[in-house]
């Protein structure tokens, strides 16, 4: 499946544009102690770190050739609780794409739980995240144009 294709759901196609993968998550009890062990142990260079006023969320950006790796750690009023315990390790995917509403329509047509009632808005990004089948997480990211990753327009 290429970028310009929907999301297959089994034999039937939605009309959700995802673009490209921005970043895979990783829930993490400490950024400190676990981007030290990331970046010593895979070569993950450390691009920055923030927290979200709105969801309570800290996030850690780590990047390695083409790949980013966003390291987590989880607050009590995050929208990612909505799909049930969060535990440590793979959280989810996150993609990009051009419209968020329209791609969550598509989601939520599709079936897919939307975690946060409103998308959330931090710096110039808009996401929101959609529990799939399987209790696959997707995070969907609006991004100003003229990036290539979210973490670029912190």
């Amino acid at each position: 499946m290429n970028s310009s294709e929907g999301v297959s759901t089994g034999g039937s196609q939605l009309s959700v544009k995802l673009g490209k993968l921005d970043h895979i998550a990783v829930v993490v009890e400490s950024i400190e102690e676990s981007s030290k062990y990331y970046s010593g142990l895979l070569g993950f260079q450390i691009r920055g770190t923030i927290r979200s006023e709105e969801t309570g969320d800290t996030y850690c950006a780590m990047t390695k050739d083409d790949i980013v790796l966003e390291l987590v750690e989880v607050s009590k009023k995050s929208p990612l609780l909505a799909a049930g315990p969060v535990r440590k390790g793979m959280s989810h995917l996150a993609y990009l794409v051009d419209d968020i509403e329209a791609a969550l329509k598509g989601l939520r047509a599709a079936g897919a739980q939307i975690l946060a009632e409103k998308s959330i808005v931090f710096g110039k990004i808009k996401f929101n995240y959609a529990k799939m089948r399987n209790d696959l997480i997707l995070e969907v990211m609006e991004i100003p144009k003229g990036h290539q990753h979210a973490y670029q327009a912190l």
